[in-house]
């Protein structure tokens, strides 16, 4: 062993787990020196539950490891080991999950771990009501001149991220250049003070929220415009959303579409008929109750506008939030989702598009009979993602994946676009039962495609990729 160079052994104990690395500290003098050099631990990260119950494992680490890829830690309370915001183990990623009665030790672990120098991306989850005490800690994230990437979940209720007097300080270096943090309402003067502080460095925003929420003035918008560098933006449809149209840096779109921001859809589709560099864009619909909201419905012929956008991938989702008071009585008939009918429309105005992904009600027949060489050239890939009669969805639409290769619009679609992939997502690749050995659907009975489908009967998700019959084989189907 003391023959062995020390680089080489540097090279091996990179991958040794933790409590390897101390183990090599009692074999001999050199082992032990080379256990704590600062190379073999870039790699190691290093987690533990309740900070308050003194993690012994972290707290050693914490005292004897000279730096850590990633640490990540629950906080909860204010008692702790000094380790946790006094140790000189410097950190490259801080995970925290926390309650505002940790926000003073979460605090004072970023300050330090600023100081030693390594730190890069703070990830902080909030999971109750935030109180005035996060202030101080949002100013410190918001300001910090070391930070790469940050990212902010707060699962409080109500929703709440207080920022105190910080809009009055400025940021001296901005570092940032992911930033990720719910769009709430009482978020909005944080995330505005990090798009201003951050506007030279930042080049991706994700700003996605469940709450269904938009912004309350035109400042998110204007700030974003400003930011020099944006490529890909996640948020929800914003007041003069128009303003963004002139970013020539953005690529990557993911817009969030529901009956609540009625009032500022026109903007988004302004924005969207104007802008010439986006090749990525997904529109994420959120229906407030059981039935599809038409809110945005014409973002899709938007984006398509006079022709000249260069999208080449779009991405539809339609998530139902079913309505807490719904007994499930009275219900109306559904109709299929309405951005269906201008996504037919849209696609010879979109000749770049090469990759398609929408939900789809049922069958999406009149999607699949426009979709040809001519509308639509450059497709090569089509993923449809049916919403199952559990949800609301059409009842009489295939059962599996095997089902729908012989609904007449699909095998119409296959052999007019013999080179486009088509992809659907079902809960089942075939209606194989396993109980009773035999196939329930009647596409299934015929016996057909059996090397496809029959083995695939234990997914729970699967995709399956459909062929026209002269180009099925055992590789075709994934």
């Amino acid at each position: 062993m003391e023959q062995l160079p020390n680089d080489l052994l540097l090279t091996v104990m990179e991958y040794l787990r933790t409590e390897d690395l101390f183990a090599c500290r009692l074999v001999c003098k050199k082992l032990g020196a080379l256990a704590l050099h600062p190379g073999v631990w870039r790699r190691q990260r290093c987690s533990s539950g309740r900070a308050g119950t003194g993690d012994k494992a972290v707290c050693r680490v914490l005292r004897l490891a000279p730096r850590l890829n990633k640490l990540t830690l629950r906080l909860e309370g204010r008692s702790h080991h000094v380790s946790y915001d006094r140790t000189k183990c410097a950190v490259r990623e801080l995970e925290l999950e926390m309650n505002a009665s940790s926000a003073v030790l979460a605090n004072l672990m970023i300050r330090n771990q600023e100081a030693l120098g390594r730190l890069r991306r703070v990830a902080l989850t909030l999971c109750d009501v935030v109180k005035a005490e996060t202030g101080a800690l949002c100013l410190t994230l918001a300001t910090s001149s070391v930070l790469k990437k940050l990212e902010i979940k707060c699962y409080s209720y109500p929703p709440r991220l207080p920022f105190a007097d910080g809009l009055s300080c400025t940021v001296h270096t901005p570092s940032l250049e992911y930033f990720q943090c719910s769009f709430q309402l009482a978020s909005e003067g944080f995330i505005n003070f990090v798009l201003a502080g951050h506007a030279s460095t930042l080049k991706v925003v994700d700003l996605g929220d469940k709450d269904r929420m938009t912004a309350r003035s035109s400042s998110t918008a204007s700030l974003l415009a400003g930011v020099a560098h944006l490529q890909q933006l996640t948020c929800p449809l914003l007041p003069s959303m128009e303003d963004l149209a002139a970013s020539a840096s953005l690529t990557n779109l993911t817009l969030y579409v529901s009956s609540a921001m009625k009032q500022v859809a026109p903007a988004a589709a302004n924005f969207l008929r104007r802008a010439r560099h986006l090749r990525d864009v997904t529109l994420c619909y959120r229906s407030d109750d059981r039935y599809p909201a038409d809110v945005g419905v014409d973002l899709v012929g938007a984006l398509a506008g006079t022709g000249q956008n260069g999208v080449q991938v779009l991405n539809i989702e339609n998530t139902i939030w079913p309505d807490d008071d719904d007994d499930g009585e009275g219900e109306g008939e559904r109709v299929p989702y309405p951005y269906l009918e201008p996504l037919a429309r849209a696609l010879p105005s979109m000749p770049a598009l090469s990759s398609l992904s929408v939900d789809v009600f049922g069958v999406p027949e009149e999607l699949l009979e426009a979709i040809s060489p001519d509308t639509a050239p450059a497709l090569d890939t089509l993923r449809l993602t049916p919403e199952g009669p559990d949800r609301g969805g059409d009842r009489d639409q295939p059962e599996c994946a095997h089902g729908w290769r012989h609904e007449d619009s699909v095998e119409k679609f296959l052999a007019l676009n013999p080179k486009i992939k088509l992809s659907i997502r079902c809960e089942r690749m075939s209606c194989y039962s396993e109980k009773y050995s035999k196939w329930k659907c009647q596409s299934c009975k015929q016996g057909c495609h059996m090397q496809h489908y029959r083995n695939s009967k234990t997914y729970l998700y699967c995709w399956a990729r459909m062929f026209p019959d002269s180009e099925l084989s055992s590789s075709n189907v994934q």
